[in-house]
């Protein structure tokens, strides 16, 4: 399978996660030849997922160095949360509801329902951002419900068990700059990226905004 098959595979089954079809998920099931198209998808999501949040490091002049540091970081970030997710609802699965199915297939479902994230890019636009960002999560668990009933023979309510566990510290784990507690967000904006505070890119735009008005203001009154 050459690279561009494997991308147009990744694509086709991105479709069908977006849209929520239980039916792709069993095609995914059912053919394991094609393991790394799940992988494929994750990584084009992902990409997009960090291209939209990298504007926040734009933002705050970041050095190249530290820039760096701060993409790796967030790919490690996402790796860790797609391996704990999946991790978290094979010993569910397993453990709680006695429904036995292999971590490789778990993991590819896991990967495939991150499809969502292929519109991370967004997440950059000021007013919007924020509940993109939100939106995105929530379709990226609706679609692991889904995913996660096709391969266990179990019900929704069993599905939402199994997935929570994971989701809670996906999201602790995708928005620890954004986490409630000072200290730790503000070391780890330290860490990542070596400036001691993250610019508020909302009231950043809102001044240019500003500026943008006054600035038309006086041409028309000239």
């Amino acid at each position: 399978m050459s690279l561009l098959q494997l991308i147009l595979y990744a694509l086709v089954l991105g479709r069908g996660v977006l849209l929520l079809e239980p039916a792709i998920f069993q095609v995914l099931l059912d053919n394991p030849a094609a393991q790394f198209v799940p992988l494929t998808l994750l990584f084009i999501a992902g990409l997009s997922d960090v291209l939209g949040q990298s504007v926040v490091l734009f933002a705050n002049r970041v050095k190249p160095g530290r820039f760096v540091v701060s993409i790796i970081a967030s790919v490690v970030i996402l790796i860790i949360s797609v391996f704990f997710w999946a991790v978290s609802i094979w010993l569910t699965g397993w453990f709680i509801f006695d429904s036995h199915q292999s971590f490789v297939n778990v993991l590819r479902v896991v990967e495939a329902s991150y499809a969502p994230l292929i519109f991370g890019i967004f997440i950059f636009l000021p007013y919007l951002g924020n509940i993109i960002f939100r939106l995105l999560r929530i379709w990226v668990f609706l679609a692991l419900l889904v995913g996660v009933q096709v391969a266990y023979p179990i019900n929704f309510w069993q599905a939402l068990i199994c997935c929570t566990g994971g989701w809670i510290v996906y999201e602790l784990m995708t928005r620890l700059p954004a986490l409630p507690l000072d200290g730790l967000s503000r070391w780890w904006w330290r860490v990542t990226t070596g400036t001691p505070e993250p610019l508020d890119i909302q009231a950043k735009a809102d001044q240019v905004a500003e500026q943008a008005a006054m600035l038309l203001s006086r041409r028309s009154k000239n």
